[in-house]
This record gives C-alpha cells, sequence and structure tokens, in this order.
C-alpha cells in the first residue's frame, strides 16, 4: 500500500473518475474541492478523506493535489447543506 500504482490501477481510477464525472453532469453526484487550508483555519485537523467521512460525505475518488492544498473528491454524494466555507463544488 501506498507505492507506486500500475498502468492498470492508473486506467481504472481514470475510469472511475471519468463516471463519477458524468454522474455529477447529470445532477446524481456532485464534485467537491477542499481546500486544506481553510479546513485547518475552520478547526479541521484531520485528513482530508477523514474529514468527509465526518460530515457524513460518501465519494467514489478522492485525488490529492498538494501543490494546490487541496483534494478533489468525486462522485459525492449525502453532502451537509450547507457547505463548510472549505468545500466548493466543482463545475
Amino acid at each position: 500500500m501506498g507505492g507506486v500504482m500500475t498502468d492498470r490501477e492508473l486506467l481504472d481510477k481514470a475510469a472511475r473518475a471519468a463516471g463519477a464525472d458524468q454522474l455529477a453532469e447529470a445532477g446524481l453526484t456532485t464534485n467537491i474541492k477542499l481546500d486544506m487550508r481553510g479546513a485547518f483555519d475552520a478547526g479541521e485537523k484531520g485528513h482530508p478523506q477523514k474529514i468527509m467521512r465526518q460530515l457524513g460525505a460518501s465519494y467514489e475518488v478522492a485525488e490529492p493535489h498538494p501543490i494546490a492544498d487541496v483534494w478533489l473528491f468525486f462522485g459525492c454524494t449525502n453532502l451537509p447543506d450547507p457547505l463548510p466555507l472549505y468545500l466548493s463544488r466543482m463545475k
């Protein structure tokens, strides 16, 4: 675990993300960006995936983007309303 992904694993992940995008476009799910700095400022000190679980949200794919201090969550359901300020819907 935590090692380099094989080509097959990368293709599977891309396929899941593409499927999540299609569901979001149909309005069945939402793609979310979690701003790690914003979460920290709001008092959230946990891992982004743990934060999403604590909010009761489900998702298909999670992608870290550390250079931008964000995580992208694709195929999200069961999101809180309203969203915390550190979460935003992606278009």
